[in-house]
């Protein structure tokens, strides 16, 4: 009968195995010593040796052959199982067998000699423990075990019984049940420990296989992101030169149709660029790569300026946005601004897009936390009135598309806010259009409340609000008399006349008026010169909110130009224009606060004709178009191709800053930059570098200021942006 069979793939492991013999060999070599030592500890202590010292001495030396030749097997494992495991294993057996029994043998002897008294319980008890170690170290043999048992306990147990006595049938019957418990324990280790190994290699197998299929993952995301980064620098190299173009020629003289076509192309040249980047956003989020740049920033004043610049479509659509924030909202807080203002200008533009009424109202809420943090929560409402059934059905056909539209815009909103801490719900109510809400959590940076700063001339004004929108009315009318105004209100343009007429009468009148006309714009204009050529409201200051499609008509210019108490501000209305409005009206008389501040302004080629900048850039249609707009700011201009020219010609001439493309040939940027540094070491001057270059990959930025450089730009270059850079590090 063989005594071990490898059924199973664990059995046929070689680690497996090797890792079963070792236990097995760790464990026998404890034994072996311990139970030569108790037989030499029973016969200096004992009664056997002094009743039979020949039988005694003959079995201690058996004893002592046998624990040498097991050990040569166990001392000597690392040697003796690399040769062959197989053959280890059956001779170890083998001497397992002939050692357990030659102990059953001294067990007998001592039994059948003393009886069940003095040393024979003892011997017999340090057997029963003797068995139970090594029962789990040979467990994983079964069939070994149960034989090595028999041969060790089988024959004493047959001793017991032929004493006769009751100690001895008592000593007997313990001993078989031991035997049996521990053969059947045994069988049962033995298959829950292979059935372990086998699902520990399944697992490992799995893992192997869920690691390569990492790996190869990993390989293709990382030739994905190299691959979008490479087409999102060639991407803005050439919208930088597209861009760059159509900005110069946005300063020729153009014919109307001309300009509507430049527009046009400035505005798909930007639909490119924002595609270019929600890619690679996509793109990092899929791979939870996205590292985001926090910075302080105040978020009242960023989410205004991002609501005022989607008025514009708004109008197109003939959408009606209003806003209402929160006076729980922070002054600053730690985020990362643009893509904040992402996820804020997209779901804006969704809601318009999706919109069936002609309002939209965006609130904004903040939760503070229990640290120095918060939770921002804003909603974009569509406030509709459905009275019939089928408009409301209609309402809910558009909602749903409104949800299930979006493609990846919407996709990276969500995976922005998640990155943010928070969400992104298009909620659909039936009859109500779809409501937008996301949030998303801010670190606090200044908990100072959010009001502007007002100026206190304005305390004791009166002034008159015609048709203020019902969604932004209630928080106007706070900031108004916050301000220390005295508001009243009206609902239209006739009543206002009404109102008027009686203020006058009263001898109170109006100090000034603001004037909204929600879905008739076309009654402002008539209404306004009507109170503008009337003697008795002649002197009352008016404020039109108009369309931001309405602004630059001719017809509305020409009344503006012609009434020095006329101001206009473009729909939604905003607390600090509205302000600076008021304050223009009342106490600069005819002159308007952008023409006293175009007046106090020194002319840009007068102000930057003594700074003289580098511009180190290899590629030649970037070369014309960014020395154009430098130029065009009033700069001096010197051209470099790549790192080493820049060096030489900075060693020749004092420039004020360095504009530093990174990539380049024979030597980039980056190299350039640390040279330019450790030559400064000697002196004193810096010499401000700013990074221009259209790699926007996750690290470009830290590595550019690693680098030495004092500012980072990515293409395409913006003027507006160009100049602010240019302002920072200048003055």
């Amino acid at each position: 009968m063989k005594l071990f069979i490898n059924d199973s793939k664990a059995k046929k492991n070689r680690a497996n195995m090797l890792e079963t013999d070792a236990r097995m060999a760790k464990y026998s070599r404890r034994g072996l010593i311990t139970s030569f030592c108790a037989y030499v500890i029973c016969l200096i202590f004992g009664d056997f040796f002094e009743m039979a010292k020949e039988k005694a001495v003959v079995l201690g030396a058996g004893l002592l052959l046998i624990t040498i030749i097991r050990g040569y097997y166990l001392f000597r494992f690392d040697a003796l199982y690399a040769r062959g495991p197989s053959a280890w294993r059956n001779r170890y057996f083998f001497a397992s067998f002939l050692g357990a029994g030659w102990w059953s043998v001294i067990l007998v002897a001592i039994t059948l000699e003393l009886g069940m008294t003095g040393e024979t319980p003892i011997i017999w008890l340090y057997t029963v423990i003797f068995g139970s170690s090594v029962a789990s170290a040979f467990a994983p043999y079964s069939r070994f075990l149960t034989a090595y048992l028999a041969f060790g306990q089988l024959p004493a147990a047959v001793a017991a019984f032929a004493l006769g006595t009751t100690e001895g049938y008592l000593y007997g019957v313990m001993m078989l049940a031991f035997f049996v418990t521990l053969s059947h324990q045994g069988k049962a280790t033995s298959r829950s420990y292979w059935q372990r190994l086998e699902a520990n290699m399944a697992l490992q197998k799995r893992a192997k296989s869920l690691e390569e299929v990492n790996l190869d993952s990993r390989a293709a995301m990382d030739f994905r992101a190299e691959f979008l980064g490479n087409l999102s620098h060639e991407f803005r190299t050439s919208l930088n030169d597209v861009l760059g173009a159509l900005t110069l020629l946005g300063n020729s003289r153009l014919n109307n149709q001309q300009q509507d076509l430049l527009d046009l192309a400035e505005s798909a040249s930007e639909r490119q660029l924002d595609l270019v980047d929600n890619v690679m956003d996509y793109s990092r989020i899929a791979a939870k790569e996205l590292v985001l740049d926090v910075a302080v920033f105040n978020l009242p004043r960023q989410m205004e300026g991002l609501i005022e610049e989607a008025a514009g479509e708004a109008s197109q659509h003939g959408i009606e946005l209003s806003y209402a924030f929160s006076e729980e909202l922070p002054s600053r807080v730690k985020g990362d601004a643009i893509r904040f203002g992402k996820i804020f200008t997209y779901l804006v533009s969704h809601a318009i897009q999706y919109s069936e009424h002609r309002t939209l109202l965006v609130e904004a809420g903040f939760k503070y936390g229990k640290d120095e943090s918060g939770e921002l929560k804003v909603i974009i409402r569509d406030h509709k009135d459905c009275s019939n059934k089928k408009a409301e059905n209609l309402a809910t056909d558009r909602a749903t598309e409104a949800a299930t539209e979006g493609g990846v815009a919407l996709s990276i909103c969500r995976g922005l806010a998640e990155c943010m801490g928070g969400t992104v719900v298009i909620n659909i109510e039936q009859g109500h259009g779809v409501e937008l809400r996301f949030t998303v959590s801010l670190p606090i940076a200044d908990q100072k409340p959010w009001r502007i700063n007002f100026s206190p001339k304005l305390k004791g004004k009166r002034l008159l609000l015609v048709a203020p929108p019902a969604l932004a009315e209630e928080q106007t009318v706070s900031e108004l008399n916050h301000w220390g105004l005295r508001v009243e209100e009206v609902g239209d343009v006739e009543s206002a006349l009404i109102r008027l007429d009686s203020a006058v009468d009263s001898e109170h009148p109006f100090d000034g008026m603001v004037i909204w006309a929600p879905g008739n714009e076309s009654s402002i204009l008539p209404f306004s010169k009507k109170l503008a050529e009337d003697e008795r409201h002649s002197s009352t200051k008016q404020v039109l909110v108009l369309s931001p499609l309405l602004r630059h008509v001719d017809e509305v210019r020409e009344h503006l130009g012609s009434c020095s108490q006329v101001h206009i501000i473009s729909k939604p209305l905003l607390r600090q224009r509205l302000h600076d409005a008021l304050m223009e009206l009342w106490y600069l008389g005819d002159q308007s606060l952008k023409t006293r501040r175009a007046q106090l302004e020194f002319d840009p080629q007068s102000r930057n004709k003594d700074k003289r900048i580098l511009l180190v850039e290899d590629h030649r249609v970037n070369q014309m178009v960014a020395k154009s707009l430098l130029e065009k700011l009033g700069y001096g201009v010197d051209l470099a191709n790549n790192g080493q020219e820049a060096l030489k010609q900075s060693d020749d001439n004092d420039y004020d800053l360095i504009l530093m493309d990174c990539q380049m040939p024979e030597m980039d940027g980056y190299v350039a930059t640390q040279a330019l540094r450790r030559r400064e070491e000697e002196g004193d001057k810096h010499t401000p570098v700013i990074a221009m270059t259209a790699n926007t990959t996750e690290g470009i930025q830290s590595r550019c200021l690693a680098a030495g450089m004092d500012d980072y730009m990515a293409k395409p270059v913006r003027l507006d942006d160009l100049e602010r850079r240019l302002r920072r590090w200048l003055g």
